[in-house]
């Protein structure tokens, strides 16, 4: 299966080298598959769907599968995630479905982007409680159950909690209000109480060990073309990676031959092994709040991989002058940036912001800080590197996995409400089984494809 990985992980690096503009494709075969042969016929009926997902290229065959399947135009409401929304795509979805409801645009980088993207969820969440009908909710960072969870007072939140409200979580991030100690109890009775049903993908196999190598591929090629183009080279210098997940994994394997030397700062002592089968160079560090975190080093990029703050003001100490910061998580909270726009800028940091935002693209733009003889970047606004504005960031072969996964996660949150199975669980393994199955199936087609097309 590696050897397969690796042989699809250098033709995505031709088609990225080709075509920037990846997800073309007029189908998704492993989803259309799965439609035909695993989907009960009219499964979205008669219900209010909810994304809060990437508005790119994929996203709109994902919803023409799912419309095939009774999903009412009239009733989808889409939050996009404003980082990474492609404007040509969101363009085509307005267009093909003039009665869809998108929530209020955001694009300026430099507001705090927690507060406007959970004012824009509640916001579609008060517009839907109007309504009628079931709820199902797509979600990519449990933004929707935490503005449940702090509205459970307000009548909008009743209202929605009187009808049947299914919900999907995309993100390791998403997953951890579920399971991490200091928030699961709180989160598991809500929803039994309200009698919700939540399905993740997060920890799926076809997640883990077929989609985050290509997420990974995807990170550090953009961090490159991204470092090149601020920059004028693609040497990164001495590189803390913060923690070894595995899109972490990946992008330290592909940034390898970029960085003179890498450091990693791992929560996980256990994962000190697997860090070292990519480079036993590799210095292996505590996590960086631990209180055993130590170093001299100085680094010229930090690359945080984590899904939450990762990075903060107090660490800048860790950085040389011009140094880049990097996010390679689908998270906006990486680094902690709202708290350096807050605090750098204020008295007692005492840094500035030396440039402005793109008027053409206000959200993507590289912004600096500095004080006397020292500054750093946040490459794209401190967003993930992978989402640059373009119409997707991987080809339609490789992200369709995922979007498969969001299908298949979508009916079983239905059925587990409908028949009253409330609560957290994970997709079951045998959906999780076929789709991994079939993905890696045509990740072969394609191989042999491209390797008869060379001979």
């Amino acid at each position: 299966m590696y050897d397969l990985i690796k042989k699809c992980l250098d033709q995505f690096e031709i088609e990225r080298k080709d075509n920037d503009i990846f997800g073309t494709s007029k189908e998704l075969p492993v989803v259309n598959d799965f439609i035909s042969n695993r989907l009960d016929e009219k499964i979205f009926q008669e219900k209010n769907i909810l994304f809060i997902q990437h508005c790119l290229a994929p996203t709109i065959l994902r919803i023409e599968a799912m419309e095939k399947h009774g999903l009412n135009p009239d009733n989808f409401w889409f939050v996009d995630i404003p980082y990474s929304t492609s404007y040509e795509i969101k363009n085509k979805i307005q267009n093909k479905w003039k009665t869809m409801n998108f929530a209020t645009k955001f694009t300026d980088a430099l507001k705090p982007y927690k507060d406007a993207q959970r004012s824009r969820v509640k916001q579609t969440l008060e517009k839907i409680a109007d309504t009628t009908g079931d709820l199902l909710i797509v979600d990519d960072g449990a933004y929707a159950i935490r503005t449940l969870i702090e509205g459970k007072d307000d009548d909008f939140v009743k209202k929605l909690c009187d009808r049947k409200i299914s919900i999907v979580e995309q993100t390791t991030r998403g997953h951890r209000y579920f399971t991490d100690e200091s928030t699961s109890k709180d989160y598991k009775n809500f929803l039994i109480k309200n009698k919700i049903s939540v399905v993740s993908i997060a920890k799926t196999q076809t997640k883990i060990h077929l989609e985050s190598p290509f997420i990974g591929a995807a990170v550090s090629s953009r961090l490159i073309k991204a470092l090149t183009k601020f920059t004028g080279s693609n040497k990164l210098g001495r590189v803390l990676v913060v923690e070894i997940g595995p899109v972490g994994k990946a992008t330290t394997i592909a940034i390898k031959k970029y960085a003179e030397e890498i450091d990693v700062s791992e929560s996980d002592a256990s994962l000190e092994s697997e860090i070292k089968k990519i480079d036993e160079k590799i210095n292996v560090l505590p996590k960086l709040d631990d209180s055993t975190f130590s170093t001299d080093s100085k680094y010229d990029a930090i690359i945080g991989c984590t899904g939450y703050g990762s990075f903060k003001p107090e660490n800048i100490d860790l950085l040389n002058d011009h140094a880049i910061l990097a996010s390679c998580s689908s998270a906006a909270v990486e680094f902690n940036r709202g708290d350096f726009l807050e605090k750098l800028r204020g008295p007692i940091y005492g840094f500035k912001l030396v440039n402005e935002p793109d008027p053409d693209d206000p959200i993507h733009f590289n912004f600096t800080l500095e004080k006397d003889n020292k500054s750093f970047t946040f490459l794209n606004a401190g967003f993930p590197v992978n989402f640059d504005g373009t119409t997707e960031s991987q080809p339609y072969w490789t992200i369709q996995m995922t979007h498969c996964l969001l299908i298949a996660a979508s009916q079983e949150a239905i059925k587990q409400t409908k028949a009253g199975k409330f609560g957290f669980k994970e997709l079951n393994p045998d959906d999780d089984t076929w789709i991994f199955q079939n993905s890696l199936k045509h990740l072969r087609e394609i191989i042999c494809k491209n390797s008869l097309d060379t001979v």
